[in-house]
């Protein structure tokens, strides 16, 4: 029984080796940093990732590390007079729309 029970834990110890070292072997990835500055993403990192040309990422530094995480970027207006003119007519009340908002907030 005791030797049954020492191949269940050895078995168990070799997935987990297996399993920490594949991982590690796995995502780790070796590039080069260009004259520029710049590093090259592997092909099957970016497809794995969903990267594509001319996304943005984060830069993170963490304890002498680098973390590049994807980041979502939006598109920023600026307003001109006239749109902002816009705005405020689009939002103007009338007198009785004030008084009804008014009469609403003191109740």
């Amino acid at each position: 029984m005791p030797t049954a029970f020492l191949t269940i834990v050895e078995v168990l110890n070799s997935v987990a080796y297996f399993l920490i070292f594949s991982h590690h072997s796995f995502m780790d990835i070796t590039t080069q940093i260009s004259p520029r500055g710049q590093i090259t993403l592997p092909a099957d990192t970016r497809k794995r990732l969903g990267l594509k040309p001319g996304d943005t990422l984060l830069i993170h530094l963490e304890g002498g590390r680098i973390i590049l995480d994807p980041a979502v970027v939006l598109p920023v207006e600026i307003y001109d007079e006239e749109r902002i003119a816009a705005f405020a007519e689009a939002s103007a009340m009338t007198q009785e729309e004030l008084m009804q908002a008014k009469a609403r907030w003191d109740a």
